[in-house]
């Protein structure tokens, strides 16, 4: 018996680790997608702003 609840300790262990970094990668894709975006923004501002 305790081992069994060893293993399903473990295994809930890992299921929330795998969950928390799946979350932490889309959240760090979103923030990149955005950082991106601004970026292109700002360049086209620049060259907006050296063509007068």
């Amino acid at each position: 018996m305790k081992r069994f609840m060893l293993q399903m300790l473990r295994s809930l262990v890992t299921i929330v680790v795998v969950g928390t970094m799946a979350v932490m990668i889309f959240s760090l894709r979103d923030e990149l997608k955005a950082a991106k975006a601004e970026i292109a923004s700002l360049r086209a501002q620049l060259i907006e702003a050296q063509a007068r």
